[in-house]
This record gives C-alpha cells, sequence and structure tokens, in this order.
C-alpha cells in the first residue's frame, strides 16, 4: 500500500487552503484532505495490517498525524489503547490532531479521570488540551462528580489553546451541569480570559436555557 503516493492523490488546493486558515501558525506540511477520507485510510492500514509499521514511521504532514490518531481510536483494548495514545501526545502540536483524538476504548471508563489527572499536569499545552477535552467528553454526563470542576478549574496556564479548551469545557459544564457549574463563575473561580470566554459559548448554546443565559451574562 503506497499511503504517501494515495494521500497526494487526495489532496485539493482548496483544503489545503482552508486547513492553513483553521491552523495559522502550523509547521507541518498540509496537503489539504478533509476528515473522512483519512478516516478511510486510518482503516485501510488497519484492515491490511500495516498499522504498527505506520505507527513507528516518522510522520511530516499533518494529514500522517491525523491518521495516526484515527487508527489509535480503534485500538481496543483500554490499556494497550493508552499506552499509545500516551506515546503519541508528545508529537501532537495543534489543536486539530488533539481535538479529534477521541479513543473508543475510553468511553465508558471512569478510571480514565486517573490519567485525565496526570495530563493536566504535563508542561506539554496539547497534552493539557487532551486532558480538558477528554474531561469533557467523558464527565459531564452520566460519570460527571463535582470534583470534575474543581480539577479544570485548578488548570493555570498562559498558553491560547489550553484556556479556549479551558473554556470550552466550562461552557459545556453550563449547558449540562448547570446548578453544579455556576457558582465557578459566580464566585470568580476562573482566570478572567476563561471566565469571559466560557459565558461567550454558554450564552450562544442553544442548550443552555434563556434564564441560564441571563444569569450567566449578569456574572460577566
Amino acid at each position: 500500500m503506497d499511503i504517501t503516493g494515495e494521500l497526494y492523490a487526495l489532496a485539493s488546493d482548496k483544503d489545503r487552503a482552508f486547513i492553513q486558515k483553521l491552523l495559522p501558525g502550523c509547521t507541518l506540511q498540509i496537503l489539504g484532505i478533509k476528515t473522512p477520507k483519512l478516516r478511510v485510510e486510518a482503516k485501510k492500514i488497519i484492515k491490511q495490517g500495516l498499522s504498527e509499521e505506520f505507527l513507528s514511521d516518522r510522520h511530516i504532514c499533518l494529514e500522517e498525524y491525523l491518521i495516526h490518531a484515527f487508527i489509535l481510536e480503534q485500538i481496543k483494548d483500554y490499556g494497550e489503547c493508552l499506552r499509545r495514545v500516551n506515546a503519541f501526545l508528545p508529537c501532537v502540536n495543534n489543536w486539530m490532531v488533539c481535538d479529534q483524538l477521541s479513543p473508543k476504548a475510553f468511553f465508558g471508563k471512569s478510571e480514565l479521570i486517573v490519567e485525565i489527572e496526570k495530563w493536566l499536569l504535563s508542561d506539554h499545552p496539547f497534552t493539557v488540551r487532551f486532558g480538558l477535552v477528554m474531561l469533557k467528553r467523558h464527565f459531564l454526563d452520566e460519570n460527571f462528580d463535582k470534583s470534575c470542576l474543581d480539577l479544570a478549574a485548578s488548570v493555570k496556564s498562559d498558553e491560547y489553546y489550553v484556556l479556549m479548551a479551558k473554556a470550552w469545557y466550562f461552557a459545556e459544564a453550563a449547558a449540562k451541569q448547570y446548578e453544579a457549574a455556576v457558582p465557578y463563575f459566580a464566585r470568580g473561580r476562573l482566570d478572567d480570559f476563561t471566565h469571559n470566554m466560557a459565558i461567550r459559548k454558554a450564552t450562544e448554546s442553544f442548550r443552555v436555557s434563556p434564564p441560564h443565559k441571563e444569569q450567566l451574562k449578569s456574572l460577566r
């Protein structure tokens, strides 16, 4: 399977220009391939038994990192998937790869919170962002606990993409766990950027009720 050749054949100047606008400052080569096509390529690699070879290869372009993430998503064993994710996270240097990495093995695993706590303490900003994304994705519904809010609020960073993920988390918390989340806005427990951005995102969400939106606006 000529993976490189297939990727170049799928590339589009239009898609490249669009992705470049979404990732200003990205140092990776961007070919310009839509996500659904990359997921198909990942499944081909898995089906042909080439996963190990691909995961161990040095990646150059954004699309190779995304395929790497999509292969990891398909690993069924939780321990193996976690090991692979931890090996991959230090290589992640943009929000697109970070946010699209959503392993199926992580769903329903309450023990994932232990790993999230570690990720949130990392010196690598996109590992911290990944931790916040996983906290939002897996611990705002049936596995929710108020301590998760404390965990997110404890994240201290000056990194834009970390702060945006933190704001995104609290906006989602306002939509899904409003009574538990609103004290974090009222008591000034969040940094100014997170506070203001989370309120902005929450008040733009159709999942937050009008009365709750008005209350949040009053806490700006």
